[in-house]
């Protein structure tokens, strides 16, 4: 009578692990390690770690102990062993084989991940370092602790990579004590086997985070390129001229910090063309002074100002960045300062003599006045 649904063959196929228990009391820890990580029960990986202790003994301390000793003793607690093991293992294959069939039924349906099949199978070729045994199973650890920024899976790699690093530091193992010798070996074997096991039970839990650091990952980007797209656009539409609804300027618009938005503006807010009012026209016998006091919102710029002045001001305020409004100033002040320099020439004398020679030199004779006169040799 069949144990689970999956009938007889399926249940045959899932229980090939009792042939570690042929190897009587040697190798039949492997078989409880495999089936306590299938299922994720640790307390079969501990029987397995329990039965794993004469094995350990045997390896380790046989260059110690005199050769007969530890003989006698193996040829005891081996078959003890052995028959226990096979026992155990077949007490617990029908739990193993129900907790199986749960498993894979709640897991047949609910993908890993929403990437696919095939998405998942590349990202995680990196098992294939964990069959090296102990010479590069570390690598996978390390690879994928960076990758999805998980600091245990670093610390596992940097532990698995104990018995190479002992390896390369003690030299070789003609040059080692038999018993150093036997448990550099076990390390390297034992711990090559467990990174195995260790490497696809975490399996599952790496590609769910690789996916959502990938998915953040592209949110991030979509934003940041939406955001410049958006600065991009201001740049271009001149102020107070967007023909955009207000629905589509606050979606484009970059985010700004809250403590920005409360703050009250030092720079007078302009009606956008829609809202705008319409103004009566303005009769020419109206002075200056009249026509700009009676329209709202004129800006601080005096109508008193000379053109150079009143222009240039107007250039500033027509700016809304900082980097830009710092550059107009500049440009601003460079301007009035050859606007004034040009005028004081012209008001002048005409220059002869040194001064003529002087003015000549730092202008590389290319000065131009407001004046009729012209410096040349």
């Amino acid at each position: 009578m069949a144990i689970t649904e999956r009938g007889k063959r399926w249940e045959i196929l899932h229980s090939l692990w009792l042939g570690w228990m042929l190897t009587i009391g040697f190798l039949n820890w492997i078989a409880f390690l495999y089936i306590g990580f299938r299922v994720k029960q640790k307390k079969w990986i501990f029987w397995g770690l329990f039965y794993s202790i004469p094995f350990v003994v045997f390896v380790v301390y046989n260059g110690i102990w005199q050769w007969d000793l530890l003989y006698t003793i193996m040829n005891i607690l081996g078959p003890l062993i052995g028959i226990v093991t096979i026992i155990h293992a077949f007490r617990v294959r029908r739990e193993y084989l129900l907790r199986l069939e749960a498993s894979s039924l709640m897991t047949r349906d609910i993908p890993t991940t929403s990437k696919g099949e095939r998405w998942e199978i590349l990202h995680s070729l990196w098992i294939g370092w964990t069959f090296t045994l102990s010479f590069f199973n570390w690598v996978a650890f390390l690879y994928i602790g960076l990758r999805a920024k998980q600091w245990k899976w670093i610390l596992w790699g940097l532990f698995y990579s104990t018995p190479l690093v002992t390896m390369i530091s003690i030299g070789p193992p003609a040059s080692l004590p038999t018993w150093l010798a036997n448990l550099v070996g076990f390390l390297f074997l034992g711990l090559g086997i467990v990174s195995i096991f260790h490497a696809f039970w975490i399996r599952r839990g790496y590609l769910v985070r690789l996916e959502a650091l990938q998915r953040e990952v592209s949110e991030n980007e979509a934003d940041f390129k939406q955001q410049l797209e958006s600065e991009i656009n201001q740049r271009e539409i001149a102020p107070g001229q967007s023909t955009a609804t207000p629905e589509k300027a606050d979606h484009g618009a970059p985010h700004r910090d809250p403590q920005e938005q409360a703050a009250p503006s030092s720079r007078p807010a302009r009606p956008s063309p829609s809202t705008a009012p319409n103004h009566p026209p303005v009769e020419v016998n109206n002075t200056l002074e009249q026509t700009v006091a009676e329209r709202p919102n004129a800006g601080p710029i005096s109508a008193q100002y000379p053109l150079p002045l009143a222009y240039s001001y107007r250039l500033v305020e027509a700016e809304f960045e900082t980097v830009r409004i710092l550059k107009e100033l500049y440009r601003n002040a460079e301007g009035l300062t050859a606007f004034l320099a040009s005028l004081a020439l012209a008001l002048a004398p005409t220059p002869a003599g040194q001064t003529k020679k002087g003015l000549l030199r730092a202008s590389a004779n290319r000065l131009a006045t407001f004046h009729t006169w012209q410096l040349s040799e």
